[in-house]
């Protein structure tokens, strides 16, 4: 019982400094990327390029924003640079 004890005391520290102003900036910033047919670019390393290879596909599949990571597929992002600039 103690870890779901410890587990709920964190997720009580997280949502109390949990900035909605901070995050509502941000998915105002993502708005006005998408409407201006805007380029989101998520750059991980290591263990974490991962992670930013599965953002972008939920980017592009969720949000409906052209996005890329430069680990995933560097062939498709040098073409892109290339024919589109």
């Amino acid at each position: 019982m103690s870890y779901i004890n410890e587990y709920l005391h964190r997720v009580v520290q997280v949502v109390e400094v949990f900035n909605r102003q901070a995050n509502d900036a941000l998915l105002d910033l993502f708005v006005r990327v998408r409407q201006a047919g805007g380029r989101l670019f998520i750059t991980r390393f290591g263990s974490s390029a991962g992670n930013a290879g599965h953002a972008v596909n939920d980017f592009r599949k969720l949000a409906g924003i052209e996005a890329y990571s430069p680990t995933d597929n560097i062939s498709k992002l040098t073409v892109r640079i290339n024919d589109d600039g």
